[in-house]
């Protein structure tokens, strides 16, 4: 059995507004992904982790699209995406198996990318969807006035991914990660604590150009775009 955990508990300070409740292709940017999730019939609930003074104003976009009897499961966002994350996976049944993890920013994951990510669990302990990285890239270097970035070495691509989301783990192995993973470090994404408490290797899984984070407003016109395409 797979529970979802989406995290929505950003501040949305880089993009100037709350993100989550401005409409996009017609409906709220966070009902895309509830509705994705809950309706792949491999997730059997969600909790949705999201700051406390939001949750009702967040129920309340979501009742006129979200029509599903499954479990839906609410918890206080944390100061960090890592805590957030946590305080979701212990709100997830202890009889549940698998968890999926997934940002509300990010509004076009499919039910293939879940499908996926889940099948990736049949061999490892954790799966992420992620794309091959395209470009050259440049690690820089400071000059020596101090205030213009030079190149410093070219930094070869083939084995480099760019780590999407949603990400599927085995929930005690998530949660054993969480807990042999000091407070202090700094984590990006679920996917590193497996990395740092040696509990991996997780598995990558093809990804899409336009399952997008919308992070700034210059990504809006493009989620636009992306949207009008969808079925």
């Amino acid at each position: 059995m797979t529970w979802a955990i989406l995290s929505a508990g950003g501040s949305s300070q880089r993009f100037g507004e709350n993100k989550l409740t401005r409409v996009l292709g017609g409906k709220p940017l966070l009902v895309w992904s509830v509705e994705t999730l809950l309706s792949h019939a491999a997730i059997a609930g969600m909790v949705i982790a999201a700051p406390e003074d939001l949750q009702s104003d967040y129920q309340a976009l979501l009742q006129p699209f979200v029509k599903c009897e499954k479990p839906v499961v609410w918890v206080s966002g944390g100061s960090s995406r890592r805590a957030s994350v946590y305080q979701g996976l212990l709100a997830v049944p202890n009889h549940v198996e698998t968890v999926l993890i997934h940002d509300a920013a990010r509004p076009f994951l499919s039910h293939a990318m879940i499908l996926d990510v889940l099948e990736g669990l049949n061999t490892h302990n954790g799966a992420i969807v992620a794309l091959p990285v395209g470009d050259t890239l440049k690690k820089a270097s400071m000059s020596h006035d101090k205030n213009q970035p030079v190149i410093g070495t070219t930094v070869p691509r083939e084995m480099l991914w760019q780590a999407q989301t949603p990400q599927a783990f085995k929930r005690f192995v998530l949660k054993q990660a969480h807990e042999l993973v000091g407070k202090d470090e700094t984590i990006t994404d679920d996917a590193q604590l497996l990395e740092l408490a040696h509990l991996g290797p997780v598995a990558l899984v093809q990804g899409s150009a336009q399952n997008i984070k919308l992070t700034h407003p210059n990504d809006w016109p493009l989620a636009e775009a992306i949207a009008s395409l969808q079925p």
